[in-house]
């Protein structure tokens, strides 16, 4: 339980068990699904130090669109299984 305490986001989608579904979509051809796995490779970098750094606006704006992005982005495809 301890574990899910973290911004480790690698290792949330790991005890969420979410890694293996992700992984098939990162192998998948289809257009949407390798922007998911380019929006996650942005994405997964992220953590909590990050928010205290100053980052160029359009770093953030990327960020973002990863994050929101509707069709393709990474909150849009966890949500799917909440």
């Amino acid at each position: 339980m301890n574990d899910c305490y973290t911004h480790d986001l690698v290792k949330l989608l790991r005890l969420a068990d979410l890694e293996t579904r992700f992984d098939s979509i990162s192998l998948s051809q289809d257009e949407d699904d390798q922007q998911l796995a380019l929006n996650w490779l942005f994405v997964k970098n992220w953590n909590e130090h990050c928010r205290y750094e100053q980052h160029e606006s359009i770093k953030a704006k990327k960020l973002i669109d990863a994050i929101d992005h509707k069709q393709n982005g990474v909150l849009s495809w966890l949500k799917q299984y909440w």
